[in-house]
C-alpha cells in the first residue's frame, strides 16, 4: 500500500496516474540493475544511520531501523529475480579481453575493476570490436548496465564480435 513517505520504496510517484508512467514505473522497479543500485543507496543509509546512532542523534533509531526495512526489501528483490533467472554480472565474470554488450554495442573489455568494466570511449561504433585501439581513451561502466557478455576464446574466429541476438 503506497504512503505519503517520499523516502520509502511503496510510495507512490504521481507518474502512476498514467498508463504509460505505471507500466515505466514497474518496469524499472523489477530491473535487477535498479535494484542494485538501490542496495547500494541503503547500505550508504545504513552507514549514515549508524554514525548518527553513535553520535546519540534522536532520529537514528528510527531511521536505522527505516534504512534496514528498505535494504531487506530490495535484497530480497534481488533474491527473487535471482531465483527467476536475472544475471547479476560481477568482476568474477569477466577477464580483460572479454566482450561486453552495453546499451546494444559491444565493447572489448579493457580491465576488470571491483565496481566497473573500463571499456574503449565509445567513439565509432562502425569500426570492428577486433580492431579497437586498447590504448585509445576509455571509461568505465558498472556491472549493473551489462546486458551481456561473451568470452574471448568464443571470439577470436569472428573478426567483427559476437553476433547480437
Amino acid at each position: 500500500m503506497p504512503t505519503d513517505d517520499p523516502t520509502s520504496y511503496t510510495a507512490t510517484p504521481p507518474s502512476l496516474r498514467n498508463g504509460r508512467g505505471a507500466r515505466d514505473y514497474l518496469a524499472t522497479r523489477s530491473d535487477p540493475g535498479f535494484a542494485q543500485r538501490r542496495i547500494a543507496q541503503c547500505e550508504a543509509r545504513v552507514r549514515k544511520w549508524a554514525r548518527a546512532l553513535a553520535l546519540r542523534d534522536a532520529d537514528a533509531e528510527q531511521g536505522l531501523a527505516k534504512a534496514r526495512e528498505d535494504l531487506a526489501h530490495w535484497r530480497e528483490v534481488v533474491a527473487l529475480a535471482k531465483a527467476n533467472g536475472s544475471t547479476f554480472w560481477s568482476a568474477a565474470d569477466f577477464t580483460a579481453g572479454d566482450y561486453v554488450q552495453f546499451d546494444g554495442v559491444w565493447y572489448v573489455v579493457v580491465h576488470v575493476n571491483r565496481r566497473s568494466l573500463t571499456i574503449p570511449e565509445p567513439l565509432d561504433p562502425s569500426t570492428p570490436l577486433a580492431d579497437q585501439d586498447r590504448t585509445a581513451r576509455t571509461c568505465t561502466r558498472p556491472y549493473d548496465r551489462v546486458q551481456d557478455r561473451s568470452p574471448a576464446e568464443a571470439v577470436n574466429n569472428d573478426r567483427q564480435g559476437p553476433s547480437s541476438p
